[in-house]
């Protein structure tokens, strides 16, 4: 005896039944089911719309005087596509990730060398004034260069013409593909938030494969900037949803440097 046609509630009984339903798996590891119909032409041409708004993929025939729909539909994991009252188990999202080493330009005077010895002149402000002004003057640089070495690469470079360096910047950026019933979705945000390597790893669930390829934070003494910590921040966030399919995938990219503690709230 063939079951009720499941999505079918708004057929008029004896018109279409599920004569087969079998599980298969897409390539993305999600459970899918494949459904097959058979009822009257009327009744297949409207259960085929309701399948299409559902988001499943159909097959019709309307031939050898029997008409049939042949459907593949994406279901909640753990339910029974028999009985929608069967809960579904939490579902797994099927996450993509990767890890990108880029460069950036950035301020010969916001290297973490030229902060760590501005620190300890006169003032910061002054450290760079005085640089400055003895490149636009022509002059020699009036300041130690066994106290202040870093200060000296300053002022060759900015009297070579080059006021800015070219350094690492690595990001990180995960993929997440989930379904419509996925709870856990995520909102775009605007913090300004800076994440450790720890930190990270915890709170979104970095596999330790992943973990295993990211830098290490500089410890050597002046590789970190005054009043910063390294960590990741939120660099690009994505949300896409395809209403055929009812999938959401979403990317984060984070993105590796030191963070001033006075712009971001570092997260340990």
């Amino acid at each position: 005896m063939s079951k009720p046609a499941h999505l079918a509630t708004s057929i008029a009984a004896g018109q279409v039944c599920l004569v087969n339903f079998a599980p298969s798996v897409d390539p993305d590891g999600r459970g899918v089911w494949d459904y097959t119909y058979e009822g009257t032409d009327a009744g297949i041409s409207v259960l085929s719309s309701s399948m299409l708004r559902a988001g499943a993929k159909i097959r019709t025939n309307y031939g050898s005087g029997v008409a049939s729909l042949t459907a593949s539909f994406s279901y909640n994991p753990g339910a029974d596509p028999a009985d929608a009252g069967v809960p579904a188990t939490v579902e797994a999202p099927v996450d993509r990730y990767s890890v990108h080493f880029g460069a950036v330009q950035v301020s010969l005077f916001a290297l973490p060398y030229a902060t760590y010895e501005a620190k300890s002149y006169v003032s910061k402000a002054q450290y760079k004034k005085d640089i400055t002004d003895a490149v636009n003057a022509g002059t020699a640089l009036g300041i130690s260069v066994v106290e202040y070495p870093f200060a000296h690469v300053i002022y060759r470079q900015l009297s070579h013409g080059v006021e800015f360096a070219t350094v690492d910047r690595p990001t990180l950026r995960r993929t997440r593909t989930y379904s419509y019933a996925y709870a856990e979705r995520r909102r775009v945000t605007f913090d300004q938030i800076a994440y450790t390597t720890s930190r990270l790893a915890s709170q979104f669930g970095i596999p330790n494969d992943i973990l295993a390829v990211l830098p290490f934070d500089p410890s050597g003494v002046g590789e970190t900037p005054d009043v910063s910590a390294w960590g990741w921040r939120i660099a690009d966030q994505d949300l896409t949803y395809n209403p055929t399919s009812r999938k959401w995938e979403e990317s984060v990219t984070w993105e590796y440097a030191a963070y001033d503690g006075g712009l971001f709230v570092i997260l340990t």
